[in-house]
Parts: C-alpha cells; structure tokens; sequence
C-alpha cells in the first residue's frame, strides 16, 4: 500500500512523535515535535491543533473534546470515511495522548472511548507513551500480556507470531537505522549504549502540489487503458476498472464501442472486484458507483 497527501502527513506526525518519545516526557513538546514534521499547510496540522486548543479548554473532559472533534470533523455520517479517515483518527489519537496525561492504561481507555478507528489510534497513542514509559516500567507493571499476536485477517503473514520475537526484530532494526543514520554502539562500562546522531524534527515529504493528481494519474495510465483495451480478458477487466476510477467510461463508450463492451462484460466477470466499487466509502465512492452503473455495472448477489 502507498499513501500521499494528508495520510503522509499524519504518518511523519506519529513517527517523528515516537521517535521523540525517547528524549522526552513532556507530551506537548512530544506534539511539538510532530507538528514540525508535518506540512504547515496540511489539513493534518490544524486538526492536531485544534485539538491542543480544546484539551487546554477543559483538559479533564475528554468528553468536551470529543463532541468538538465529532462536530468539527465527523462530516460522512458516520459512514466509512469518517471510521477511517486521518481526520478522525489523528483527532482522537492526539485527544487520547493529551487527556491520558502520560497515564498508559488512562491513554489506552481513552482512545477505546473515544471510538472511530479505535484500535488503530489505540495503538499509535500507546506507542508513544510506552516509549517515554520503557519495557521494563511496563513489565513491573505486573499485567499479564500474552506474549502472542494471533493474525485471522490479514493474508500473507503468520498466522501466529510471538510479541517478543516481533519485538526482537524491531530492535534489530533499529540498531540498523542507527548505524546507518551515524550513530554507533558504545561500550559504557560493560553496558551497551546507543549513540544517536541527533536530528531536528521537520517536513521530508510535504504535501503534494497542485493536491488534486488526477490529470496527472490519468496521463500515466491512459496508454495501460488503450493497450488493455485490445489485450486478454484480465487485461480487458483491469482497463475497465482504471476508467472507471477516472471518469473515463463515457469517452471510451463513445470512441470505442466494441471495445468498451466488452471490456465491462469481462470487469463483470470479477465480481469481487465490481463488490469493491459497491462497496467504496463517501464521498469519492458516490461518483464511482454512479458511473459503474451508468455502464450497467450492478452490486453482485452475496459475498
């Protein structure tokens, strides 16, 4: 999977925030860190800041600060997009840091409460304030974490992994990125320590300009559309598909009729495929449906 625009924003916002975690307990300059990362115009900027802004209004209500971001950036009625969506899940995942006061379980609590894209945004607020924490905090801890990840949804990776074999190549790639990165292991007393070479948070992918590529993606594909057009009958399915996604079935319909008939019968022929157009999110999903059925396109029976 690769992302851009916004999405790449909150994703620099999180990492640089984690990564700060380690030099520092105070979770404002940990958000101060983050906020350096992302693009100041980004949309991912200001939701972080208003955030800031309504913790500081009422810093022990969450549930204040809950129905300001669900006012503010809840805008799909609920639907997909907003379960899954940067806004709501950098919104929560910043309300869930501030409110939790650095308090892992409290932090956890709050970003279960919070809801929208709960486990995610659970896990990227528990990163950070485990980070300032340490291992050793949380295994003194006493809880009884079982040390077993067990995967039933996603496909291509093991179906059962322990946390601390995970753990253990995460570590090992640390030590990579730091070698890599300048830094070394010193020896300190017969106590192994790691030697950072210090980097100062800011912007390394900043959002993309003009924001909207679609004239530029629909340059890029336009030949793998023609060529599709005249080739197999996965070849065919796939052209269909990308014309679609760009609002070009109505010019193909029209220049090249045959073609484009059967092209959509052979996109018809891949009914999980054709579910996923049903299936898209609001809003982009809206314009997507609509144009599958104007090419006759209907949602498949089942799952």
């Amino acid at each position: 999977m690769t992302i851009e625009g916004e999405p790449a924003q909150a994703t620099q916002l999180f990492t640089a925030m984690i990564a700060t975690a380690f030099v520092e307990r105070d979770l404002e300059r940990v958000l101060e860190a983050g906020l350096a990362a992302v693009d100041p115009a980004s949309e991912v900027r200001r939701v972080a800041t208003d955030v800031r802004g309504w913790w500081k209004e009422a810093p022990r209500d969450w549930r204040a600060t809950r129905r300001k971001i669900k006012d503010r950036y809840q805008r799909h009625g609920g639907g997909m997009r907003d379960r899954n969506g940067f806004e709501l899940n950098t919104a929560a995942t910043v309300a869930a840091l501030l409110h939790g006061g650095g308090d892992l379980a409290e932090t956890l609590r709050l970003a279960f409460n919070l809801g929208w894209d709960a486990d995610n945004n659970a896990a990227t607020a528990a990163a950070i304030v485990g980070v300032i924490r340490g291992r050793r905090w949380i295994d003194a801890q006493g809880w009884a974490v079982k040390d077993l990840y067990r995967n039933t949804t996603r496909d291509g990776m093991p179906a059962e992994e322990l946390l601390s074999a995970f753990e253990a190549r995460v570590a090992a790639l640390a030590k990579r990125a730091i070698r890599e990165r300048g830094g070394k292991e010193v020896d300190r007393g017969g106590r192994t320590v790691y030697r950072i070479r210090a980097e100062t948070a800011a912007n390394v992918e900043p959002l993309p300009r003009p924001l909207d590529r679609l004239e530029e993606l629909r340059a890029q594909l336009a030949p793998r559309i023609a060529e599709g057009l005249a080739g197999a009958e996965r070849d065919r399915a796939r052209a269909a598909y990308l014309a679609l996604c760009l609002g070009e079935a109505e010019r193909l319909r029209a220049e090249h009729g045959e073609e484009w008939r059967r092209a959509v019968a052979a996109l018809r022929g891949v009914p999980e495929v054709v579910r996923g157009i049903f299936e898209a999110p609001a809003p982009a999903g809206d314009a997507f449906r609509a144009r599958a059925t104007a090419e006759g396109l209907e949602r498949p029976a089942g799952r």
